[in-house]
């Protein structure tokens, strides 16, 4: 299976695609972390579901295709969502007006490495769907995966 399914999925990342996940449109560009492919994305908004974050503050980072704070935002919680990724922000973006088209009071889409660009805030959830692979970024397509050789994005989240 896994002779098949693996490059099935590299070829299907590679282009622009839309897909419904969890009852969400989305539109997703090469280099954006595809939440219809691994369970890391649903397992994550399956968690949120079950969280009373009305009017919270709630900041995610690595938004990626935005699939979490859209959910975020349907659950009537004030929206953060940022990406080192600059196409993912776009994606966002386009994925908040495809789903939520004028009422997007209280979301904020920004590009940012971490809490580098955020507003001074203090937020009431933040989430992360951190990349896992220990391997370091050459092209800006492994953002989504690759989190460095000795584990930088995470040690500057929990650190920095």
């Amino acid at each position: 299976m896994q002779t098949f399914a693996k490059p099935y999925v590299l070829w299907y990342l590679k282009k622009q695609r839309t897909d419904t996940v969890r009852g969400f449109e989305l539109m997703i560009k090469p280099t954006v972390f595809h939440p219809k492919f691994f369970f890391s994305s649903t397992f994550l908004f399956d968690f949120i579901s079950t969280l009373n974050i009305e009017n919270k503050r709630f900041l995610e980072i690595g938004c990626g295709s935005g699939l979490i704070s859209l959910l975020a935002h349907q659950k009537k919680a004030k929206v953060t969502a940022c990406d080192i990724n600059e196409v993912a922000v776009d994606c966002t973006k386009v994925n908040f007006e495809k789903n939520f088209r004028n009422e997007l009071a209280n979301v904020s889409v920004l590009k940012s490495d971490l809490f580098d660009e955020l507003p001074k805030l203090t937020f009431d959830v933040i989430v992360i769907n951190p990349p896992y692979f220990f391997e370091e970024v050459k092209i800006d397509n492994q953002l989504a995966w690759n989190c460095g050789k000795t584990e930088n994005i995470l040690l500057n989240f929990f650190l920095g």
